[in-house]
């Protein structure tokens, strides 16, 4: 499975990885949001984040 992950992201363009990290920083002001990672292509959530997701389930 990670192997999949890998050669999926090997075959992502530059501009759909630009888009995807614009489109990540544009909800980084999300309550629930920490930070961006290093390569800002993802969110590092706070514990507030993971309360809630466990109370609504």
């Amino acid at each position: 499975m990670a192997q999949e992950r890998k050669k999926n992201r090997q075959q992502q363009t530059e501009a759909q990885r630009l888009a995807h990290r614009d489109a990540v920083i544009e909800h980084s002001d999300n309550k629930f949001v920490a930070e961006l990672t290093k390569n800002m292509d993802a969110f590092i959530y706070t514990k507030d984040f993971y309360v809630a997701l466990y109370k609504q389930t």
